[in-house]
């Protein structure tokens, strides 16, 4: 087997935690001596075919459009999820991603996130090719509409409507017989699949991550707090900010990254307390040079994110997470070890954690070294040995 194809909605430059991920393994198998393809949707300014770092990147100008939806706005995400179901079914752009994949003839298929630009139905029409697919989970968006397993009144989805259930229906009756392996990061988001996917293999492997430098010496004369992600409500920001606010020191500061229909909210709070700092959007070098300064991450999530890549990214740096105690973020963060863990939106638990860390600087420092000596799990070479066992048994 020497020939990998790559299926992804977008590639870098454009990076998320599921772009980079899929960034890492192709760039990481290149390495390794096999021939690497990506398949992905064309971006502005982006050259239609080039070379990446030794990947040689097909990007198609996809016609098939995915309207967007807040995971707050009432109702109106079901006429949305109903319109995307039929956009999955996008033939012509189907045929045009199996079509270049068909001329580079590859041993196997990894999928990652697809759906927005490249419709799910690929993946039933690729079969003809008689190759083995394997597909990367991300999120929850085979199994839920709102990709979150929330209701749109913001609480835990525990008996899915109607519509949900057809939606759902429909998604595994188009993949049925494509997809032979599934990828999870984390045991609580596979859990949730094999209720749905019971006939297809799925494999816990976590999250790699590249970068692992020398434990940085952290300042405490002006101690860092970060937030890096999007700025949406199931994301949290808003515990942080309300946490943040309730501490009276003055020597630290929260630096607060990305974008999205929350950043106003931040910049209400960064307007009334100067210690709040509004980054905006952030390239992937400048969130590493935030990531080496910052004393601490946060990740204050109200879903059950499977596996956030800022931990990770974080433990390389030697900076320790304080984060919700949900979903697969629980299987990462090791409460007391190389990080801390809270209730989801427990305000009040959250400050008096960052307030015992800003004022008690051996306790932080032993959250420091367990961080750094969880990075090395995680590390891409481990990631992709045991990827690659998986790719030579599926092709036997």
């Amino acid at each position: 087997m020497t020939r990998i194809v790559f299926v992804s909605d977008f590639y870098f430059p454009f990076i998320g935690g599921a772009e980079e991920v899929c960034r890492m393994e192709a760039e990481g198998f290149y390495r390794r001596g096999y021939e690497v393809f990506v398949v992905t949707s064309l971006m502005p300014n982006l050259e239609r075919y080039e070379d990446v770092h030794g990947v040689k990147v097909f990007r198609l100008n996809l016609q098939n459009i995915q309207l967007r939806h807040e995971a707050s706005s009432g109702s109106s995400w079901l006429t949305t999820g109903l319109i995307n179901s039929i956009l999955s079914y996008n033939l012509f752009s189907a045929q045009a991603v199996k079509q270049v994949i068909e001329k580079l003839k590859p041993d196997i298929i990894h999928v990652h996130n697809i759906g927005v630009k490249i419709p799910l139905l690929t993946l039933h029409i690729l079969r003809e090719l008689k190759v083995p697919i394997v597909m990367t989970l991300h999120d929850y968006r085979l199994i839920c509409p709102r990709a979150t397993l929330l209701c749109y009144t913001k609480i835990p989805c525990k008996i899915p409507r109607t519509a949900c259930k057809i939606l759902v229906k429909s998604q595994k009756i188009l993949l049925k017989g494509s997809i032979i392996q599934f990828i999870s990061p984390s045991k609580f988001l596979a859990d949730r699949f094999r209720e749905k996917f019971r006939d297809v293999e799925i494999a816990v492997i976590p999250n790699p991550i590249q970068r692992i430098e020398t434990i940085p010496k952290k300042s405490f004369e002006q101690f860092q707090i970060l937030y890096a992600g999007r700025l949406v409500w199931y994301k949290g920001i808003r515990v942080l900010l309300k946490a943040f606010r309730d501490l009276k020191n003055e020597n630290v500061r929260l630096l607060v990254t990305g974008s999205g229909s929350e950043l106003e909210v931040v910049k209400s709070y960064s307007r009334a307390d100067r210690r709040i700092i509004p980054l905006g959007f952030m390239s992937e070098a400048g969130k590493q040079r935030l990531l080496k300064n910052a004393n601490l991450t946060v990740v204050p999530s109200l879903w059950p994110e499977p596996s956030p890549m800022i931990i990770l990214e974080g433990f390389g740096s030697g900076t320790p997470t304080l984060a919700s105690r949900i979903g697969g973020i629980q299987e990462i963060v090791e409460d007391k070890f190389n990080g801390r863990l809270f209730e989801p939106g427990n305000s009040k638990e959250l400050s008096e954690i960052l307030f015992e860390l800003i004022e008690d600087e051996m306790e932080f420092k032993r959250l420091q070294n367990g961080a750094f000596k969880s990075a090395y799990k995680y590390h891409i070479d481990r990631h992709l040995r045991i990827l690659e066992n998986i790719y030579f048994k599926l092709s036997l």
